[in-house]
């Protein structure tokens, strides 16, 4: 027995044109609704380490952002380690940003000169370990990557440093 249609050609057709118009509305809706992501180009990577370098001649952070402390941090690990951290580009560059950001807002009261004195103490103490385990001929595949700098890990250890430094200055 063969199957007979129940509508006709046209009305076929216009129910297939019908389906796939909603469709296609279905499927820009969605892609509206998704969250974009950002990035920095590098033009914006630079201008922020101009701006991070103004910040550090003045010895004022007042004002400065995520991006100039991952741009201080970016320049502390080439100090350090004498190698720029090439992760940091485009998306990558722009969710350290926001970490750092976060970090102001959420460790240091949303003091960016508090948070710079958070990153110096981490990036002196690594200066300190990286000199002693080349006069020990240690070697360490260790490193300290973006998202350990703004991450929560050496906030503690930060934070013991300096009740231990109060309590000896009493």
């Amino acid at each position: 027995m063969a199957r007979v249609p129940l509508a006709s050609p046209e009305a076929q057709q216009m129910l297939a044109a019908a389906s796939v118009t909603k469709l296609v509305e279905k499927q820009k809706a969605k892609s509206l609704s998704k969250k974009r992501g950002f990035s920095f180009s590098k033009a914006a990577v630079e201008a922020a380490r101009v701006e991070m370098d103004a910040f550090a001649d003045a010895g004022e952070w007042r004002g400065a952002r995520g991006q100039h402390l991952v741009a201080l941090y970016a320049w502390m690990h080439e100090q350090v380690y004498g190698v720029p951290p090439l992760e940091l580009v485009g998306r990558a560059y722009a969710g350290a940003s926001m970490m750092a950001q976060k970090m102001i807002a959420d460790w240091f009261e949303g003091d960016p000169n508090l948070a710079v004195d958070f990153l110096k103490w981490c990036w002196g103490r690594e200066r300190y370990r990286v000199k002693r385990r080349a006069e020990t001929g240690q070697t360490s595949d260790f490193r300290i990557g973006w998202r350990l700098q703004f991450g929560r890990s050496f906030l503690s250890d930060y934070r013991v440093a300096m009740a231990q430094m109060a309590k000896g200055s009493r």
